[in-house]
């Protein structure tokens, strides 16, 4: 579901929207969203799934901004991860 589409839902603009959901998150949509995709891609990770597959499957645009954000976050990259983790 889009921002826009959740605005309408309940009857706000979407960008009123957005800055409430900061101010009681603390986070933007786009960030929070992100830290729920690196979580779920940790967990694929951890069960061997590969870094590609994983980007794909969480909603990353490919391998490459997987491992950006992953490292970002995290300070390590998914291969270092998923070394790890097993």
């Amino acid at each position: 579901m889009r921002i826009d589409e959740v605005a309408s839902a309940v009857g706000i603009s979407q960008y009123h929207l957005m800055r409430s959901f900061r101010a009681a998150t603390g986070l933007s949509v786009h960030q929070f969203l992100t830290q729920i995709r690196l979580g779920h891609a940790k967990t694929l990770l951890a069960q061997g799934v590969s870094a590609a597959q994983t980007a794909t499957s969480v909603g990353f645009y490919d391998q490459s901004h997987l491992i950006n954000q992953f490292r970002r976050h995290f300070g390590v990259t998914p291969k270092q991860y998923a070394t790890a983790s097993r």
